[in-house]
């Protein structure tokens, strides 16, 4: 970050959509990736959602909001 032209800081938010907030491992992630991954994992977060489970029953995911698909990130929901 800074004047590292090689250092990008991405800020991801997850916006809530039900009863409760998704609860992560961790409150920040920092992550390297190498030059030339293309298609490759970067990062794995982990989280739970209290909403998942009974008495609830929803399925719960993570996706990136609408008007963002030409955004050069995916997420694997497994």
């Amino acid at each position: 970050m800074g004047n590292d032209p090689h250092r990008v800081l991405l800020k991801v938010s997850v916006k809530d959509t039900n009863n409760h907030s998704p609860e992560f491992d961790s409150p920040w992630y920092t992550f390297t990736v190498d030059e030339g991954k293309v298609h490759d994992e970067i990062a794995v977060l982990k989280a739970t959602d209290a909403d998942c489970g009974n008495p609830y029953g929803q399925i719960c995911d993570f996706e990136i909001a609408n008007g963002l698909n030409d955004f050069p990130f995916s997420i694997n929901n497994q």
